[in-house]
């Protein structure tokens, strides 16, 4: 990955820690747990030039195994990519990509 790394203002604790794009080209950005939303939409729309969302979804889960019937995940993929195709709602996740 390649990684750039950011902070935000100085009066506070909140940081952008880190952006840059993962082997596969997707750019990510890292946050502290404190991030407050404004510094990260404006990443979002001004820098990477998204629209601004009418909905975010966030996905969240452990970082363990999870088992779910295999017609229940297609389903939920082909909801997600519907959702992502529409292109005015962003999917958020930890990226941890298991679970």
């Amino acid at each position: 990955t390649s990684s750039s790394a950011s902070s935000s203002s100085s009066s506070s604790k909140h940081a952008l820690l880190g952006q840059g794009k993962a082997v596969n080209g997707a750019p990510y950005v890292r946050l502290s747990k404190n991030t407050p939303p404004a510094p990260i939409r404006t990443l979002l729309t001004e820098h990477w030039g998204l629209n601004a969302p009418r909905i975010v979804i966030s996905v969240t889960g452990g970082a363990t195994s999870f088992e779910i019937p295999p017609r229940l995940d297609r389903m939920m993929r082909q909801g997600f990519e519907t959702i992502a195709k529409a292109g005015s709602s962003w999917i958020v996740t930890g990226g941890t990509n298991s679970g």
